[in-house]
């Protein structure tokens, strides 16, 4: 800043001395120099907001950033030395452009996958991440919230679905019988691969498994005393710790 401004002094003193045209063609260059440098840092301060999301982009773009911000400081150069650095700094405008097009569909390529993935889902895990769900746009091209934003959206899904996927998940449900009766039932989720329910009597008994279009579920009441000593045991409703036996369906 200091520099700028003896500049701006000398200048100044020129322009009385009867150098008012070849100062006024410099002070020209200077602005364009000046508002090349205010385009970028602006460029930067976007980028700066979502590279907390973008980690890969960050390693690439550290030291393009940091060369950047050092070559801008040591701009005290002469009207030549300054076009060549307002070229430069349009190209490096460009690239910062050309990454963040990259980042876009990268993001809307998970988007997509992960949309996918949440139609496996069961409705209690479904339930807890439904906020983050509806930010992910249908349409990318639709979407008004930032790439940082969308990137958080899935990246939450995905840890909270690893996470169930890692534990058994104990819950109560409602659950339609072949018959069309709805009873409630007690639900044990074995990650994102298998389920088995029992109802409040003891004896319907089901097992659920993920499909593309939802959970599916079967009765198997020939199975009721298993699962129901299974769940009693989870929940510590019994004293006894004992092998249960139940089929496992691989897919």
């Amino acid at each position: 800043m200091k520099s700028v401004l003896t500049v701006l002094i000398l200048l100044g003193g020129a322009l009385t001395s009867g150098y008012g045209a070849p100062i006024n063609e410099t002070k020209s260059k200077l602005e364009l120099w000046a508002e090349t440098r205010q385009i970028l840092s602006k460029e930067k301060n976007d980028w700066v907001v979502e590279k907390v999301y973008l980690a890969q982009s960050i390693t690439l773009l550290k030291g393009e950033i940091e060369k950047l911000e050092s070559t801008i400081e040591d701009l005290e150069q002469t009207n030549t030395v300054a076009d060549e650095e307002r070229f430069d700094l349009l190209q490096q405008r460009g690239r910062y452009q050309d990454s963040n097009a990259v980042s876009a569909t990268h993001i809307a390529q998970l988007e997509t996958a992960t949309l996918a993935l949440a139609k496996k889902f069961p409705h209690v895990l479904l339930n807890k991440l439904e906020r983050l769900i509806v930010r992910i746009p249908e349409n990318p091209d639709d979407s008004k919230l930032s790439l940082g934003q969308r990137l958080q959206s899935v990246v939450g899904i995905l840890s909270q679905a690893e996470k169930f996927n890692k534990s058994a998940t104990f819950t109560g449900e409602t659950r339609e019988l072949g018959n069309g009766v709805k009873v409630q039932v007690r639900t044990l989720y074995w990650g994102l691969s298998l389920a088995f329910y029992i109802d409040m009597s003891g004896e319907k008994a089901g097992i659920g498994v993920p499909s593309d279009a939802g959970w599916v579920w079967t009765e198997r009441n020939d199975l009721a005393d298993d699962v129901k000593k299974l769940i009693d045991i989870y929940e510590g409703k019994t004293d006894a710790i004992d092998f249960v036996s139940l089929p496992f369906v691989i897919k």
